[in-house]
């Protein structure tokens, strides 16, 4: 799900990968409303430039198939968590986010 949700985004808003790979949850959803934005705001690493875009159905719907199979992990500390990391640990193994130290069971 992760590299279709990738892909999808890629495809609908234009960016490069090098910026896609930058984008955080807290960039692409509100955490408190509890729905994906419809424009995210971010500074290209390759020039520098401040950039608009629209997250159209399309994206919106690749994103939300990536967290809901992320599921319980996404929300605790995601402010963070870059959409394109893996979270797909062996069953029943224990992971932990590498900066707030929260642990969830896969």
């Amino acid at each position: 799900m992760r590299n279709y949700a990738l892909i999808v985004l890629g495809l609908n808003t234009v960016l490069r990968i090098s910026d896609i790979l930058l984008l955080t949850w807290n960039d692409v959803y509100d955490f408190e409303e509890k729905t994906f934005k419809t424009h995210v705001y971010i500074k290209e690493k390759k020039t520098g430039k401040d950039k608009k875009f629209l997250l159209n159905k399309n994206a919106t719907e690749g994103l939300l198939k990536h967290k809901r199979k992320l599921g319980h992990i996404i929300g605790h500390c995601s402010s963070h968590h870059r959409i394109a990391k893996y979270f797909t640990p062996p069953v029943k193994r224990k992971i932990s986010c590498n900066y707030c130290g929260f642990l969830a069971c896969s």
